[in-house]
């Protein structure tokens, strides 16, 4: 929420018009409410959803939770920004 208040705000001073990032954690995804509490913060800020990138890891996106799928999909459909953090460190490590 205080990211996309920030970033609202920042638009709203005529700065440059970022992409702000936003990490998002495995347990987010879990409780199922992932998809309402952005749609919250987009509203409650006034910050436009192509202004917001979520940051996910691999482990994230490449594990079996219920639902994951699922709402990345849906968010990337309402223009929200999807990236992969630390991408490389699990599943997909050289090392691994």
């Amino acid at each position: 929420m205080a990211a996309c208040k920030t970033a609202a705000s920042w638009r709203s001073e005529s700065l440059p018009r970022i992409r702000i990032g936003v990490n998002l954690f495995a347990a987010q995804f879990r409780n199922g409410s992932v998809l309402e509490d952005v749609e919250r913060a987009l509203s409650e800020s006034g910050l436009p959803p192509e202004a917001l990138e979520l940051e996910i890891t691999e482990n994230i996106a490449l594990g079996r939770e219920e639902g994951t799928l699922s709402s990345l999909t849906a968010l990337r459909a309402r223009g929200i920004g999807i990236a992969f953090d630390d991408f490389g460190t699990g599943y997909a490590s050289l090392s691994y």
